[in-house]
């Protein structure tokens, strides 16, 4: 349920403004629709067929992450088994927002929802189950602009939200975060706190090319309470003319859940383990070797 502050009524300090509720459906929903109904969709471009066969608003035109899909990709949060390993990364922003994202590495067990339902998912998957994205809200939606707190500030927020006990193996962070002016950087006062941070691996398109494999590929997924970054993630643009980078307008903008979850991904890049050729045996023995040596040393026909 979404309520427009701005359509409230100023004399009633209860109404909270006009309400509307987003009911997800697709044309395979409807029972009346015939089997030839998707084939009319065929010709126009991929996102507008997502949308009308699927029910998937949420695909973007020229989407750099068109991979992200909500069905496949939010799920219901369950309790993070405590044997999985845990940690954050961050973007770092003043002026402008920053973001934290808590991440927990699946080991292949099987899991319980909120609602009941048993899942599994793949060992090594990335799953993002808590966010903070540190920004001024107008009417409830998020702006540009930052919170302005310093590192000390923002390490006693930060483990303000986390569980009591919760232990975070380690964080990686936006590489601006040590940039000093004559005093502690913003990384030291953060640890002056109890964080202790890494640099961030800050490869823009080798960490936008394994963002882009983790979630085709299955291997990472979001809590629904995630809200900031199912909103962020699907809008990012691919850049016209550097298709391997998103577009300027996005870093000018709303790139920071982006960024981070980069980093995350950086910090655990994939490895694919290809096997091993095996040697073909060529049936010789070692006298056959060696008489073949020997026949070439001595300019004759090898055998």
């Amino acid at each position: 349920m979404h309520y427009d502050a701005s359509l409230r009524d100023p004399d009633d300090p209860d109404d909270k403004g006009w309400s509307t509720i987003y009911i997800p459906a697709s044309m395979r929903d409807n029972r009346f629709l015939d089997a030839g109904y998707a084939a009319q969709f065929g010709g126009l471009p991929d996102h507008i067929q997502r949308q009308l066969r699927d029910g998937d608003w949420n695909v973007v035109p020229g989407a750099f992450f068109d991979c992200f899909d909500g069905k496949d990709h939010v799920i219901k949060a369950f309790k993070i088994p405590l044997h999985w390993t845990r940690f954050r990364s961050v973007d770092w922003g003043h002026a402008t927002p920053f973001s934290v994202g808590w991440w927990a590495i699946s080991d292949g067990s099987r899991v319980v929802d909120r609602t009941g339902r048993t899942r599994q998912y793949p060992e090594g998957a990335m799953v993002r189950y808590r966010e903070w994205y540190g920004c001024e809200k107008r009417n409830g939606n998020a702006t540009t602009k930052g919170l302005r707190l310093s590192g000390t500030e923002f390490a006693q927020q930060c483990l303000a939200l986390e569980e009591p006990g919760e232990e975070i193996a380690y964080t990686v962070a936006d590489p601006s975060m040590w940039r000093t002016d004559g005093g502690p950087s913003q990384a030291e006062r953060a640890h002056g706190e109890g964080i202790l941070m890494r640099k961030a691996d800050n490869q823009r398109e080798l960490g936008w090319q394994e963002m882009y494999r983790r979630i085709k590929d299955g291997y990472l997924y979001v809590f629904e309470n995630c809200t900031e970054f199912i909103r962020t993630i699907p809008a990012i643009q691919s850049d016209d003319k550097k298709p391997e980078d998103i577009t300027s307008t996005n870093r000018g903008g709303e790139d920071h859940i982006a960024d981070e979850t980069r980093y995350a991904c950086m910090s655990r890049p994939r490895t694919s383990h290809k096997k091993e050729k095996p040697v073909k045996k060529t049936g010789w023995t070692f006298n056959d070797i060696m008489s073949m040596n020997a026949n070439k040393e001595q300019g004759r026909p090898r055998i």
